[in-house]
């Protein structure tokens, strides 16, 4: 988790503010304001991708919220019109659409302060709905390690190119291999490097023989203690991870790499992750926290790391 400020890209650029002199609360208005650098303007976010939750630093039990009845922005606990997806528009500025209703966007109703702030349907043209986003603390209470992956270590199961060469969409773990092999190899391998590689009925990961790195046997555990700590230790030593979880219904199944870890590694949302399932932009992987993945695929079935040959 990191902390942020939200600042209007329309007028003189005001940030976004809960609006309340007292005790935070459910249904608390959210509008702009002059900056005061007070924890009302002040927004934990775990990572600046897609189903995301925007908690206020007054109280983290409150965050950005969809009052679906009027399209007002407020804060409230938990619930579905809570999760948001951040859209880059570069260089730190982002639009700002609602998970649960993906035409409605973030929306400065003016520029003064005091202005209310609402969900509306995309103008692209507008300002309004432009927001920059900066981070103003660093987590603390922990180590964070984050490796660097490039775009060759992103790579998206929906992604045309891969679906003309392996047939399916369904290509989660194989595509998982993939961006863990490239963070290795001088080489970019590319899918057709790896339309071969599905491994054991398709669930198993395997890398290339021309890889400069190796697998582990995989190593099965329910445990997310567990798994969090062979993070760190991994990632500490230079190395991401292929994790794969299932739902807890039908058993489908799902695979990611772990490249990262914040505040010590101590919950799952400290744990950060690139999932090749990213329907909504299929250029591109999403980095996003092991949090947001189990709430889908609860359930941990193991996991590999990796190593330099």
């Amino acid at each position: 988790m990191a902390t942020y400020k939200i600042t209007s890209h329309s007028g003189s650029g005001r940030p976004l503010n809960v609006a309340t002199t007292s005790t935070i609360s459910g249904r608390t208005n959210v509008n702009i304001w002059n900056d005061t650098g007070s924890n009302d303007q002040k927004w934990s976010i775990a990572s600046l991708g897609s189903g995301q939750q925007v908690k206020s630093m007054n109280n983290t039990r409150y965050m950005l919220n969809a009052n679906t009845s009027t399209w007002n922005c407020d804060v409230y606990t938990s619930n579905s019109d809570t999760y948001v997806n951040f859209k880059s528009l570069g260089n730190g500025l982002y639009r700002i659409q609602l998970d649960s209703d993906k035409t409605k966007y973030l929306t400065a109703e003016g520029t003064a302060s005091g202005s209310n702030v609402k969900w509306a349907a995309l103008n692209s043209s507008s300002n309004a709905q432009k927001w920059q986003i900066t981070e103003v603390q660093t987590p603390s209470g922990g180590t964070s390690k984050e490796l660097v992956v490039g775009s060759q270590c992103l790579w998206n199961q929906y992604d045309p190119v891969v679906i003309d060469t392996i047939g399916t969409d369904k290509g989660c773990t194989i595509i998982s291999g993939l961006n863990a092999a490239n963070f290795y190899s001088p080489k970019n391998y590319t899918i057709e490097d790896f339309k071969g590689m599905w491994g054991s009925k398709g669930y198993t990961w395997e890398f290339p023989k021309t890889s400069t790195a190796t697998l582990s046997g995989e190593i099965q555990t329910t445990s997310y203690a567990t798994l969090r700590s062979a993070v760190v230790q991994q990632i500490n030593l230079g190395r991401p991870l292929l994790i794969r979880v299932s739902n807890n219904a039908d058993n489908v199944r799902h695979s990611v790499v772990v490249y990262g870890y914040r505040n010590g590694g101590a919950t799952n949302a400290d744990i950060l992750i690139i999932d090749p399932y990213n329907p909504n932009d299929d250029t591109v992987a999403r980095k996003t926290t092991l949090d947001v993945l189990e709430r889908t695929r609860p359930r941990l079935l193991n996991y590999r790391t990796t190593q330099p040959k």
